[in-house]
């Protein structure tokens, strides 16, 4: 019986550790780069509130030129428990299967453009041959409510052309609006499967229940800056200024924008 209670005990503890783990996919911003010739220094940091006990947290969307060798955790009272890179193979299969999605159905719109495309083609063949024969063969003792007669059908047939020509007009506009969109839409998933992406998966042991801000920093490379002069002098005998600034460069597949 005792032994029971103890097993008992030690599943109830095993559960209610196992409730406190938590999986974290939160965004991280970069809070600043530090840029030498050759390489770069990235910080990122995210900030998250995690009760007592163990989770998994996500740093998500990083370079492909990450130095994994150069990953550091900078968190206080976050015990590490593992941390491992991986490239993030799953999202471009995912991207892949979404540019089929949309290549299928821009094939789908582009042939439903070319069938009202041969429609209007016929309704306008149908408009030359009505047109063509307008005449009736001539009007010479042609009875007056004959003419009325014939000259009904021709404006009914015309006007009926003329509007279920416009009507596809319309609708090849509308389908060539959409086969647009669905283009631009293929532009952005392709830059996202060219643009392959790194993650960092971390395991760390929360010893309280609040808030915690993780800082993560890695190296990178493919980037660097070069140094520039700018030489100016206001006349021929003044004396010249030299201004020094440095022109980065970067290919990282990150946007460095607006980042100190």
């Amino acid at each position: 019986m005792k032994r029971k209670e103890i097993f008992l005990l030690g599943l109830f503890v095993f559960s209610l550790c196992y409730a406190q783990q938590t999986f974290d996919t939160s965004q991280s911003d970069i809070s600043s780069i530090t840029v030498y010739l050759e390489g770069a220094e990235v910080h990122r940091t995210k900030k998250l509130t995690l009760q007592e006990g163990t989770h998994e947290l996500v740093f998500e969307d990083l370079s492909s030129e990450l130095d994994p060798q150069s990953i550091r955790l900078k968190c206080p009272n976050l015990t590490l428990l593992s941390l491992t890179h991986s490239y993030d193979f799953v999202n471009q299969r995912r991207l892949r299967k979404e540019i089929d999605i949309l290549t299928q159905k821009q094939k789908s719109i582009q042939r439903e453009i070319d069938l009202l495309n041969a429609e209007k083609r016929i309704l306008m063949e149908e408009k030359q041959v009505l047109l063509a024969n307008k005449e009736l063969g001539g009007t010479d003792g042609l009875q007056a409510s004959n003419l009325k007669e014939a000259m009904r059908y021709f404006r009914s047939s015309i006007d009926s052309i003329e509007k279920a020509t416009l009507r596809k007009t319309f609708q090849v506009a509308e389908k060539q609006q959409r086969s647009q969109q669905i283009n631009l839409q293929l532009q952005q998933v392709t830059k996202g499967e060219i643009k392959v992406r790194t993650y960092v998966n971390i395991t760390g042991k929360a010893e309280e229940t609040d808030t915690y801000e993780l800082e993560l920093s890695y190296t990178v490379g493919n980037c660097g800056w070069i140094p520039s002069y700018d030489v100016k002098a206001q006349r021929l005998d003044s004396p010249l200024s030299i201004v020094y600034y440095a022109s980065v460069f970067q290919s990282t597949g990150i946007d460095w924008e607006n980042v100190e």
